[in-house]
């Protein structure tokens, strides 16, 4: 299933022409309480082009499909998305903390949920869960009772006393809310469970009288308390940030000193691998002496280069663009974009950090050989301006820098061995 799930997804990127950030099951597959007969309830956040935000009227946000075989899906603009994580919105907290993840692309998802954590209202997710309750409460004991309905109850009432109780999100596996429960109310639910997974959604299958009675009491319990909650209001900028970096907006206030940590932050792959070292610095130039000796002296017992031979015979001259565009590779590492959380937008901001600090630059040299080769499979539309610098795995020392000369000072921007 997982694979027309993913064929599905793939076709409405190309029909759309967006990019889904990423996708999840929500729902009760999601919770642990499917049924044979459950859909397949996907959920996903997407985004278009930049361009499609600069408009001025209103434009359709979501998108929405039903297919034959019960793939059910929603998915959600990146902008209404995180306008609704600003307001604690609880369905879109069950697709961030969802345990079944069909599309990941980058760090979205997770720096979603570090945000959706730090501005989580207790108020507002406790009532929304209160509220549900209510409804599915009038079920309870009924002829219109079923399995569902009462799993979707005794869910809604846990979720909101987690929220009372512990003041954080509650979890979306249904099991993982058990510690709010004794032993053999588990014990219970566990069988209830078993046999719901084996029962058509509208199943009145009969539920133990003490399992309708432990809604009841948290129910009771949550309206007690239901005015003690802590409303908490959110920080805009932590939303904003993250709509910002989506389109390759870095926020960046940020010094030639800590330039180096900043890129060996952001330079992680997703299957794990670290771009190596990154020294960055920059320091008066002596016009008395050569330049080369001057860097020799100044990088003398640096811990990254100072196995390096400095040796201005094995540099090349190179032209402002094309630094830049070395350095912008280095930090990228490479052009396969999607084993990657850096993009070209980005390493474009860090690289210019770098550049833009130096006036009347005389000379740039570089002690690599680069092979002008065009990008293959491109991924961006701005990878165009990396023509040539595509191949940088294969290319370079396993040490390599660019010297920067101008009229006053020298900048070095070095690259380490990539462990």
């Amino acid at each position: 299933m997982k694979t027309k799930i993913l064929e599905k997804l793939n076709e409405i990127e190309r029909d759309r022409n967006i990019e889904i950030l990423f996708a999840v099951e929500s729902g009760s597959r999601a919770w642990g309480f499917a049924s044979p007969d459950s859909d397949y309830d996907i959920r996903f956040v997407y985004k278009h082009k930049a361009d499609w935000y600069l408009n001025l009227w209103e434009q359709k946000d979501t998108i929405d499909f039903m297919t034959e075989d019960d793939l059910d899906g929603s998915g959600w603009d990146i902008r209404k998305a995180l306008k609704l994580l600003a307001k604690s919105n609880a369905s879109l907290l069950g697709w961030l903390f969802s345990p079944i993840v069909y599309k990941n692309s980058g760090t979205l998802l997770e720096e979603m949920k570090v945000v959706a954590e730090k501005n989580f209202n207790p108020v507002t997710g406790f009532f929304h869960y209160h509220s549900m309750n209510k409804n599915f409460e009038e079920s309870l004991g009924s002829d219109q009772m079923t399995l569902k309905s009462y799993f979707y109850a005794i869910r809604t009432a846990l979720c909101a006393n987690w929220i009372y109780k512990k003041e954080t999100i509650p979890p979306v596996a249904f099991r993982e809310l058990y510690p709010l429960l004794d032993e053999k109310s588990c014990q219970r639910l566990d069988v209830l469970m078993l046999l719901k997974s084996t029962e058509i959604e509208k199943s009145k299958a009969p539920i133990d009288k003490s399992l309708i009675d432990l809604v009841r009491s948290i129910i009771t319990e949550n309206d007690a308390i239901k005015n003690n909650l802590n409303n908490k209001k959110p920080n805009p900028e932590d939303f904003n940030k993250l709509f910002r970096k989506q389109f390759g907006v870095l926020d960046l206030n940020v010094n030639i000193e800590h330039l180096a940590l900043l890129i060996e932050s952001k330079s992680v792959t997703s299957y794990g691998a670290q771009l190596g070292q990154v020294f960055c610095d920059i320091f008066d130039r002596n016009l008395a002496q050569d330049d080369f000796k001057t860097i020799i002296q100044k990088l003398y017992q640096n811990e990254l280069i100072d196995n390096q031979k400095i040796d201005k015979e094995t540099f090349e001259t190179v032209t402002i663009e094309r630094a830049r565009n070395i350095i912008i590779a280095s930090i990228i590492k490479e052009c396969k974009y999607e084993e990657h959380y850096m993009k070209h937008s980005e390493a474009s901001q860090l690289a210019d950090v770098f550049l833009t600090n130096f006036n009347d630059i005389e000379a740039i040299y570089c002690n690599s050989f680069w092979e002008e080769t065009p990008a293959e499979d491109k991924k961006y539309d701005e990878e165009v301006s990396l023509t040539g610098w595509s191949n940088i795995s294969h290319n370079y020392w396993y040490d390599y820098g660019i010297f920067v000369i101008s009229k006053a000072q020298i900048g070095v921007c070095w690259f380490g061995d990539d462990s």
